[in-house]
């Protein structure tokens, strides 16, 4: 199958890692600029084409959304210290600090209540990432006050004790919470090679490897019947269908279509986008966000229902 039609809708930046809003309305991504080397937080309104600063100084990087889509989560480093931080979508307020952090963290996930952040941070022997789980808790509103807006919600979190995934030697990351809250996304080596796996969250239970022949970075369509995922050369898009009652199910991957390496992608909320950040024709330096559209009736028509 072949390449797409992707649409820009930046100019070329040197772009990190980010993702979707909630509402697919805006993208939090780092950027890297020579008054910011080391990379700070924005926000950009993909309808309006601007953008908008979060963070300013030290090293800001991996932001994810807050179910609600009122604050980005992420990570940053400053005067040495490590950190998983938490500020309004609207820049209304400075970042606080979620949790201190022994080393650089990446924070890949919420649950859809709120009530759980997956993020990965590396270990020490070996030194290789592994996933963690930060329980978070909001505290008790007396009866008849009214409700928090969606930017203070999670302003008011208080951190739980973490804890490691699994016990397991081999580099673990990008996990990534179903829509439901009962699976776990993830990506693991410890086949020899990356492949995508999905396991009850938080668990116990068994894991089912979902990626036949490589695979990394999982994203979970909006109604958790589908998982994508780029294949281990990140040059493809793949789909597998997903049943979880009366038990957990995958189907066979299918090739959706290729796609030039990218350290930010996600699925729009509608099911037909997907927003990638790509190097422009003939350039190896600053990149451009892109979003595929109207993949979804092409797919079907290409790979019939079954194939």
């Amino acid at each position: 199958m072949g390449n797409l039609a992707g649409e820009p809708f930046t100019a070329a930046e040197y772009w990190g890692t980010g993702r979707l809003s909630p509402d697919g309305r805006l993208v939090a991504n780092q950027i890297y600029t020579s008054k910011a080397p080391e990379g700070d937080i924005w926000i950009y309104d993909v309808a309006r084409r601007s953008k908008t600063r979060l963070t300013f100084g030290g090293t800001n990087q991996y932001p994810i959304w807050t179910p609600d889509g009122g604050r980005v989560t992420f990570s940053a480093t400053a005067a040495g210290k490590h950190g998983i931080y938490s500020a309004p979508a609207d820049g209304s307020e400075k970042p606080l600090l979620l949790l201190e952090t022994e080393d650089r963290a990446r924070p890949t996930s919420w649950s859809p209540d709120g009530k759980a952040l997956v993020y990965s941070m590396p270990g020490k022997d070996p030194p290789v990432p592994r996933l963690w789980v930060l329980p978070v808790t909001l505290p008790a509103r007396p009866e008849g006050a009214p409700a928090l807006s969606p930017a203070n919600r999670y302003k008011f979190q208080r951190p739980g004790q973490p804890y490691r995934l699994h016990d397991t030697p081999f580099s673990e990351d990008e996990g990534e919470v179903s829509p439901d809250g009962h699976w776990l996304a993830y990506t693991s080596v410890e086949s020899g090679s990356p492949e995508v796996y999905v396991q009850p969250f938080p668990g116990p239970g068994g894991k089912e490897r979902i990626s036949t022949e490589g695979g990394q970075a999982p994203r979970w369509s909006r109604n958790g019947r589908e998982l994508f995922y780029l294949d281990s050369t990140s040059s493809r898009v793949m789909s597998v269908d997903i049943r979880t009652t009366p038990q957990f199910h995958a189907g066979i991957p299918t090739r959706l279509f290729a796609q030039r390496g990218s350290s930010t992608w996600d699925v729009a909320p509608d099911g037909n986008r997907f927003l990638f950040e790509q190097f422009p024709a003939g350039e190896t330096g600053s990149r451009e966000m892109q979003v595929v559209v109207d993949w979804f009736e092409e797919l079907r028509r290409r790979v019939p229902a079954g194939k």
